[in-house]
């Protein structure tokens, strides 16, 4: 079984950045690549969003691990910052934007879905205990994913292939097994 990757820790120095290169996300082009859009109070539960996406063999863009953008963050570029954002998206198939009772605090979360609204595939995911009616209107605009077995349909769609194939194959596990590694953070029946 050939796992995901997530293409953020694929990367190279910040000097190699500043001339814009686009290997920096380079890898399996012909698998989906998901941009986890997120606010970073929800950093813990969108690593183990990436980490299910990443064993059903989908490739994330989680920048949890892009050291460029981190060392750009902390040196202040905002111009670079931002490019390395649109870099991020612009080598990703689908975006999720995972929505939490956080995420109205967070600048980049708007940016990052309305840069990435008209280019790729845009998905929003509510995490455990948030209502669709809570979110704001743009957002409502797009497919909601509600919690695991809306997340395994879209995995499903992905991969082309059944939610009980892959959960054959062990790529996921079905919404409704016990003690799935995704319980802490999703509705499972959503």
């Amino acid at each position: 079984m050939a796992r995901g990757i997530n293409r953020a820790a694929r990367t190279f120095n910040a000097s190699a950045q500043a001339t814009h290169s686009t290997k920096a996300f380079t890898g399996s082009t012909s698998k989906p690549c998901v941009f986890i859009s997120y606010h970073h109070e929800d950093e813990s539960a969108c690593q183990k969003i990436a980490d299910y996406l990443i064993n059903a063999e989908i490739d994330v863009y989680f920048d949890k691990y892009d050291k460029t953008l981190s060392q750009l963050v902390n040196e202040g570029n905002a111009d670079k910052v931002t490019k390395r954002i649109q870099d991020g998206i612009d080598f990703s198939s689908h975006m999720l934007c995972v929505v939490s009772i956080t995420t109205v605090k967070s600048y980049w979360v708007p940016f990052e879905v309305g840069y990435g609204y008209p280019k790729i595939a845009l998905g929003i995911m509510t995490l455990k205990g948030v209502e669709e009616s809570s979110l704001p209107e743009y957002m409502k605009t797009t497919k909601v994913i509600r919690g695991t077995k809306s997340l395994n349909d879209f995995i499903s769609g992905l991969l082309s292939q059944s939610v009980d194939s892959l959960s054959i194959k062990g790529l996921i596990r079905k919404a409704s097994e016990q003690q799935h590694p995704l319980d802490e953070v999703l509705d499972w029946n959503k």
